[in-house]
């Protein structure tokens, strides 16, 4: 018992005599490798211009944003944030409360593909805003009442017409009822000695300018001009039961088995048909 007293003493003074030095070591390397942590960038938003077409000082806009292909529907939930624009560079934020914010997407204006009015409700709209960022495919859908129209106008629409191409104002201010699809899973085919061959899984997606063409993984492979289609064929593979739609593009033939390949074969002309009207 005598020895043991003796070991917890000679420790309760090894400890007395360096355990500070030694706690004062393990402070230092905590906060060294705290210090040395990657961390994830903070956007000083004073001074970012706050597009402020809902009130958005001091009332939250109401959005939602998705990325098509990774659902099979588009997100309704609507979460509330702010949108602000520095130089010509978008930025969607998410409000937390208690004043705090969370960085959601940034978009440079290059990344917009296409913005079209949908009506949501009676009182309320919808601008849906299509972007392209990192190969993915987005739609940030804005809802606002229409009293708030004319803001709108103001300090979102009007300066976005000056940063984007030409064909996309007229084809916001032309059509009425745009034609969005999908996403649906598909399969690219090929023919070789007459006969239809599964190649690689893809997903469509339909845009009023735009065929969207992606992986699997709704990453984007490449998109498709409506103008730039000649033919939209709806053809059946009767050996296989296959609904295949075929596409005339630059006068090259790409084919896919789509389950209503005949409701896609009108979705497109339609599309088409309202495309031409704002050229």
């Amino acid at each position: 018992m005598g020895e043991i007293l003796a070991v917890l003493g000679v420790v309760v003074l090894t400890i007395g005599i360096y355990g500070t030095p030694i706690f004062i070591v393990i402070g230092i390397l905590q906060w060294k490798i705290h210090t040395n942590r990657p961390r994830t960038p903070k956007l000083d938003f004073a001074s970012y211009k706050v597009i402020t077409c809902f009130d958005s000082d001091t009332k939250p806009i109401g959005f939602t944003l998705d990325i098509i292909g990774r659902d099979a529907e588009l997100d309704t939930t609507m979460q509330q944030g702010a949108l602000y624009r520095a130089e010509n560079t978008y930025h969607v934020v998410r409000h937390l409360g208690n004043r705090k914010q969370s960085l959601l997407l940034s978009v440079p204006h290059t990344g917009i593909r296409g913005y079209f009015l949908q009506e949501a409700s009676k009182y309320t709209e919808e601008i849906w805003v299509h972007l392209t960022v990192h190969d993915f495919w987005y739609v940030l859908r804005i809802r606002y009442g229409v009293e708030e129209k004319s803001s709108l106008q103001f300090q979102f629409l009007n300066p976005l017409s000056r940063l984007v191409p030409s064909e996309q104002w007229r084809a916001f201010k032309a059509i009425d009822r745009p034609q969005h699809l999908g996403s649906t899973k598909v399969h690219a085919l090929s023919k070789q000695n007459s006969q239809w061959t599964l190649d690689e899984p893809r997903q469509l997606f339909l845009t009023p300018l735009y065929l969207v063409v992606m992986t699997g993984e709704a990453y984007v492979l490449y998109t498709i001009k409506l103008e730039s289609i000649s033919h939209v064929e709806y053809l059946r593979d009767v050996k296989h039961d296959w609904h295949i739609l075929r596409l005339t593009v630059d006068g090259a033939y790409q084919a896919y088995m789509v389950k209503d390949a005949k409701r896609w074969q009108n979705a497109i002309r339609s599309a088409q048909a309202q495309l031409a009207e704002v050229s």
